[in-house]
């Protein structure tokens, strides 16, 4: 047949029917647990690298010289006992939190 006979009547719709196309690739439920505990592990990891270098009383003494520079009058380690202060525990504690989200 001719196709540009105007008597040709096309019985195909105008659309092309896509099936639903199945997920690409599904993660079994081993691999997903997994990647959940390396994630945990990491983490782990990294708070407590960052817990030993954080806690160690050199970084209070620069941590105080850097609040000494901003403000004068800011105590974050007792010069008495070598102990940091409770508001130098406070602000380490959140110098370590915002490391880790941002790891």
């Amino acid at each position: 047949m001719n196709p540009y006979n105007n008597n040709y009547i096309n019985h195909q719709p105008d659309f092309v029917y896509t099936p639903v196309n199945p997920p690409q690739h599904i993660e079994d439920d081993s691999k997903k647990t997994l990647n959940i505990y390396i994630s945990k592990f990491k983490t782990a990891f990294y708070g407590s690298l960052l817990f030993i270098i954080f806690s160690l009383p050199i970084s209070y003494k620069i941590l105080d010289m850097i609040a000494k520079v901003i403000s004068g009058n800011i105590e974050i380690i007792s010069e008495e006992y070598e102990d940091p202060q409770p508001l130098g525990r406070i602000i380490m504690g959140a110098i370590v939190g915002i490391i880790l989200f941002i790891l």
